[in-house]
């Protein structure tokens, strides 16, 4: 018995997360953050951000040891700046690198 006891949460302690949640939503919205969330049972809605990452995994951290966060900084900054947007295809948008698809929007129509 004493070892149920002592795994049982205080009473009204469960509700207490309700407004921290609050509060964390509250500064989110001071900062002019949008929080995001998945619609339930839609694995897709966080695809661009899980590819990204593998992608980012595959092609550059496990590829280098980091000796200084200062360096890591400093190396995943030239990746995404200099690769990724520049250079790298994207699928998602015909295989054009995200720079090259946006010189080739046409933006004329919009006032």
């Amino acid at each position: 018995m004493w070892l149920y006891s002592a795994i049982v949460p205080l009473p009204g302690l469960y509700r207490s997360v309700q407004y921290a949640v609050y509060a964390y939503h509250q500064h989110l919205l001071n900062l002019i953050i949008c929080q995001s969330i998945s619609g339930k049972g839609d694995p897709y809605d966080n695809a661009v951000a899980e590819n990204f990452f593998s992608c980012f995994k595959r092609e550059r951290v496990r590829l280098h040891h980091y000796f200084s966060r200062e360096q890591a900084m400093a190396n995943i900054f030239s990746y995404i700046e200099t690769f990724y947007n520049a250079v790298r295809p994207h699928s998602s948008i015909s295989w054009l690198s995200p720079n090259a698809f946006a010189l080739s929007l046409n933006f004329s129509h919009v006032a």
